[in-house]
């Protein structure tokens, strides 16, 4: 596989996955901050850069995951295939 599809792949999974976010956090389920403190912080400490910082490094892991797993796929389907050509010799 080329390294800048890779990294192509990742940089988008990276911002579909931080839209999702916002667009959960910010319009979907906005009603859950609605809900009284003693179950949540208040919007400014949730809204603040280390929360949000924090959710963009776990969108990268998710999609070095992602990557990691289509990598494993296409070695197992390689070696499959390469194990099937071998048996009907």
């Amino acid at each position: 596989m080329n390294a800048k599809k890779i990294v192509i792949s990742g940089v988008l999974i990276w911002i579909i996955s931080s839209i999702f976010g916002f667009l959960t956090c910010g319009w979907l389920f906005n009603w859950v901050y609605q809900l009284p403190p003693n179950i949540w912080r208040d919007p400014a400490v949730m809204m603040s850069a280390g929360n949000m910082v924090g959710s963009n490094v776990l969108g990268v892991v998710r999609a070095t995951g992602a990557l990691i797993t289509a990598l494993l796929l296409k070695l197992a389907l390689h070696l499959l295939s390469k194990a099937l050509l071998c048996a009907t010799v």
